[in-house]
């Protein structure tokens, strides 16, 4: 015997709680507007990519379908659609957050049916945004009957939040679906949102970045930019931007990451190479500069700053990636299985709220 449709109504998510963006503006963007003209272009269009940025409330709805409109329809031959463009929903059971389903692109306007004929009972819910287009707007379709209200619980809202600036990897490259980004996984474990400041091959130590982060009350500030820094000025922008972000926050950790070794470097080992240009050669130059910068800083008296080696950051096996530079979802699990303790052990040091 079929189960009763029911009459759905539409609820504007730009109404709900919004975490994972640091700013007011009606918009699912990462920087507010005055950025526009601060950073550089490529920052700026990359910054209303929706990565990171997530959807907190709790519903007794027994459907749930969504409703959304991209702003570019971007895709990539190396990553899947549903990370680009995709929406994933987590429940919360037993104080822990479970994936329920995908929200799969279609077009530039999509329409997902999520989960129909569940018990119509109040549960809190994580709708995580595309990583790699922009959310021009979201619609939950709900029970004609049912309520949105606000979360249940304090999941993911009672503890400060951490940016962490990087590249493509940190804005979710090459996740299959938006939760599996490292930042998004990291947020659920340690029960604290992250502003996502991943930029496409723009993460090059910004200052213009620094005066936006300057902005953020966060409990600390992860630094990973040397994947798109030529060697030529790893060492006098990081620091730079490390006091930049001191003279602003003196009493915010910083944790400054090595990028990871690349599997053709594993399989044609560093020293072996034809050519001293190599991306092996350059992975182990890039590591000297960023250490020289971090041995600088602390020469120079600045405190509670901290630095992660990049050696086993992503497994040795690399079986962890989808080309010779991006994580699949292996590599950004093994990622944040890395990342996790030393973020933790930073954050309980400095008894961060």
């Amino acid at each position: 015997m079929s189960q009763k449709t029911q009459k759905l109504k539409s609820v504007d998510a730009q109404s709900l709680m919004t975490i994972g963006k640091y700013h007011d503006e009606v918009n699912f963007h990462r920087f507010p507007e005055k950025y526009k003209n601060l950073v550089r272009e490529g920052v700026w269009e990359l910054s209303k990519n929706s990565a990171g940025i997530s959807i907190r409330f709790s519903s007794n709805t027994s459907t749930l379908k969504l409703k959304w409109t991209l702003e570019t329809n971007e895709k990539f031959p190396h990553m899947a659609w549903t990370g680009i463009a995709g929406l994933d929903v987590y429940t919360l059971i037993d104080n822990k957050w479970h994936f329920i389903e995908t929200g799969r692109p279609q077009d530039k306007t999509s329409e997902y049916l999520i989960f129909e004929n569940k018990n119509a009972v109040r549960r809190d819910y994580l709708i995580n945004l595309p990583l790699y287009d922009g959310v021009e707007s979201l619609y939950l379709l709900i029970d004609e009957t049912a309520e949105v209200m606000p979360p249940i619980t304090d999941k993911l809202l009672k503890s400060k939040p951490i940016a962490y600036y990087g590249s493509s990897i940190t804005q979710g490259g090459c996740a299959s679906r938006p939760g599996m980004a490292y930042t998004n996984i990291l947020a659920r474990r340690l029960d604290r949102p992250f502003y996502n400041l991943g930029f496409s091959g723009e993460g090059t130590f910004d200052q213009p970045v620094g005066l936006a982060m300057c902005e953020m009350d966060v409990a600390m500030y992860v630094i990973d930019c040397n994947p798109n820094s030529d060697t030529s000025f790893i060492y006098q922008r990081a620091v730079a931007l490390v006091q930049q972000l001191k003279s602003c926050k003196p009493n915010t950790p910083i944790l400054l990451v090595e990028n990871y070794i690349y599997p053709d470097d594993h399989a044609l080992p560093w020293g072996t190479m034809v050519s001293p240009n190599s991306k092996g050669e350059l992975v182990h130059e890039k590591w000297k500069k960023l250490r020289m910068a971090y041995e600088t800083l602390k020469k120079t008296g600045i405190k509670q700053l901290y630095y992660l080696k990049g050696t086993d950051l992503i497994g040795a096996d690399f079986e962890g990636n989808v080309d010779d530079s991006h994580p699949t979802d292996l590599g950004m699990f093994r990622m944040a299985e890395n990342l996790y303790p030393v973020i933790n052990k930073i954050l309980k040091s400095n008894k961060s709220k």
